[in-house]
């Protein structure tokens, strides 16, 4: 049995239906008597979309960590101090 369904619950002797996600048993369960029948559990594998949209905010989210990462661990003296004042080396002869 590997197709995703609705099928006889093994743990329950009451007729009832659980979902087979095409690996494993699942905790969605339909009792006889059950209003509309038997409904495919909300819950379960993401959608084409879903999974497209994940990936995406994935990929973001390690761009922005490896930019962090990256711009904490660099050197950025490029000489700019914020204003127009720019730091000089005088150097101190001692004449002793």
């Amino acid at each position: 049995m590997s197709a995703p369904g609705w099928y006889p619950d093994p743990y329950s002797s009451s007729g009832g239906q659980r979902w087979w996600d095409g690996r494993q048993w699942t905790q969605a369960v339909n009792v006889p008597g059950g209003a509309g029948g038997p409904q495919q559990p909300r819950r379960g594998r993401l959608t084409r979309a879903q999974k497209i949209l994940l990936a995406v905010f994935v990929v973001i989210a390690v761009a922005v960590v490896a930019w962090i990462v990256w711009w904490n661990v660099t050197d950025h003296d490029d000489g700019y101090t914020g204003s127009s004042y720019h730091h000089t080396h005088i150097r101190h002869h001692h004449h002793w």
